[in-house]
């Protein structure tokens, strides 16, 4: 079972859409946040969001370009870089991170 939240959002880069498993925790700076509440009050800003199921617990850094307000670079783990635009709609799971139709296996 996942929770999925649709947000439509006019700033610039969005998380439209994101995904976690049942029995998944999101958390920024420590804190546990629902999904819908990432969505509203993160979209657009840069943050460290933290994503823990059973053992497994991985970290996602979004970090906002200073330039393009559109761009945001997302960091797996503090190794795997990916430059992203627009609505991002986020799926994760134990074993990657899936970004649209592109999936990210966590480093």
């Amino acid at each position: 079972v996942t929770i999925i939240v649709h947000v439509k959002n006019n700033m610039a880069w969005s998380i439209s859409e994101l995904s976690v498993p049942e029995g998944a925790s999101l958390s920024v700076a420590g804190n546990t946040m629902a999904a819908n509440d990432i969505c509203t009050s993160h979209s657009g800003k840069s943050f460290t969001l933290t994503f823990k199921m059973g053992e497994a617990s991985h970290t996602v850094e979004f970090s906002s370009h200073m330039m393009n307000s559109n761009k945001v670079t997302l960091t797996l783990d503090g190794k795997l870089k990916k430059e992203m635009e627009g609505a991002l709609h986020l799926d994760f799971n134990p074993m990657a991170l899936c970004i649209g139709d592109e999936c990210m296996m966590w480093p």
